[in-house]
């Protein structure tokens, strides 16, 4: 185990004015696709790439392989680790889980060795990381391959002293299967579950395959999601005891009738759980479902991808009966929507992103702080000095009212103007710069 040092603000190893000036860009991290979480009243998250780090094993994914970030309600924002020392993790894609006052997230690669998956060649197969608030990293488990997992593209589901979560390969079966798996925060790994299946050979009536999103826990039993196989091959809904035994509740059929390919965790609300589907419904643009504990699906609402969004990849967020969540893709501007849904399927489209403004796909989860939804966009943004943007961090309230917290990149040039979207719910843009 690698305990980190606190964090290094230098960006070594840049050679020539323009790359030293864009180590300096991404220096707080680039590309959130991952929820916040709050601690305490600050918020905490992780950047897939950026960091400044320029690592040659980063170049899966770009140069520079992610950070950890500390975020005021207000803006003020903090890099606490940056990834990319082997052996160190990067990429990392999952919201952070509080234990105790220690964070702890996954990697999709890195930790030292060689991973394959479709072709593609990676310095390692992932790690469990475990970061403290101050900025203390170390690697707790590095992912092995086959028949153990790789690639973990979610967060973590803390029950009593130990972490469940999912990797989108990897286990007994395949490399391009996946698996559920147990981790203690002293880093003993287990392997609950190995699904039998690819997206490319579902294998019949499979249990699933390539699970991308994080576990529920409800009744002494976790549910999650596969984006992959099930009948139809278009993902399922699965269930699965402590002990590893696991059993599917719904495999998706695709549209009209159906959702497609879950990117995203569930929650439940009243007994019932709710998530989203990236694809399927009456457009084919993805769909808001509900599920009962013994597997009956219905379709709450299925986007049309103009007026309301397409392509959910993010899960949902409870506040008073009412679910919040985000689209990645359509509305007006084409860079993705926050909308609101009541558990009978009434729908009500609350902000459409405006890529230039304060971002565009937003893929995490949102978060609800004392009333305040906070959430993150991949993409987008007010451009810095050389036109990058790099992705946000916003807040919106219940009914709409948007505000840029956080632009990705460095403090912008640019400022925003209206995204003429809802007129009545006006984007405020309180921008707040950057500081690392």
């Amino acid at each position: 185990m690698r305990r980190g040092a606190a964090l290094d603000t230098e960006y070594p190893g840049c050679h020539g004015k323009y790359q030293c000036v864009e180590k300096k860009r991404v220096a707080g991290g680039t590309d959130p696709t991952a929820g916040l979480i709050n601690v305490s009243g600050v918020l905490y998250g992780v950047a897939f790439n950026g960091g400044g780090l320029d690592i040659e094993a980063c170049t899966f994914r770009g140069w520079a392989c992610g950070t950890v970030f500390k975020l005021t309600t207000s803006g003020k924002f903090t890099v606490l680790h940056r990834f990319g020392n082997l052996p160190d993790g990067y990429g990392p894609m999952g919201r952070l889980t509080n234990v105790d006052g220690t964070l702890y997230g996954t990697t999709e690669a890195g930790g030292g060795g060689q991973c394959k998956l479709n072709n593609t060649v990676t310095t390692g197969c992932g790690t469990v990381f475990e970061v403290s608030t101050s900025g203390l990293e170390s690697v707790i488990y590095r992912f092995k391959g086959q028949p153990d997992g790789l690639f973990p593209t979610a967060g973590l589901t803390r029950l009593g002293t130990a972490l469940y979560g999912t990797t989108s390969g990897g286990g007994a079966k395949c490399s391009g299967c996946g698996t559920v798996f147990k981790v203690t925060t002293s880093g003993k790994e287990t392997v609950l579950h190995s699904f039998k299946a690819t997206a490319q050979s579902p294998s019949g009536k499979s249990d699933g395959a390539s699970p991308a999103a994080g576990l529920a826990y409800a009744n002494g039993k976790l549910y999650g999601t596969t984006e992959y196989g099930g009948g139809s091959n278009e993902g399922t809904v699965f269930a699965i005891t402590t002990s590893g035994n696991e059993s599917v509740l719904h495999s998706f059929a695709g549209g009209p009738a159906d959702g497609e390919k879950p990117d995203s965790a569930l929650i439940k609300v009243n007994g019932t759980f709710y998530g989203t589907t990236s694809l399927g419904g009456t457009y084919n643009l993805g769909t808001v479902f509900a599920i009962a504990p013994s597997g009956k699906v219905t379709i709450l609402h299925s986007f049309n991808g103009s007026g309301d969004g397409s392509r959910p990849t993010a899960g949902l967020v409870d506040v008073g009966d009412t679910l919040y969540g985000t689209t990645q893709e359509g509305s007006p501007n084409q860079a993705g929507t926050a909308f609101a849904i009541t558990t009978s399927g009434a729908y009500e489209l609350l902000h459409c992103f405006y890529s230039s403004v304060d971002g565009g796909e937003p893929r995490g989860d949102l978060i609800d702080v004392d009333g305040r939804l906070f959430g993150t966009t991949s993409e987008g943004g007010p451009s810095d000095s050389d036109g990058s943007s790099d992705g946000t961090v916003f807040s919106l309230t219940t009914d709409g009212e948007a505000t840029l917290v956080h632009a990705f990149g460095g403090p912008p040039r640019l400022r925003p103007s209206s995204t003429a979207c809802r007129p009545d719910r006006p984007f405020t843009g309180a921008i707040k710069e950057a500081s690392s």
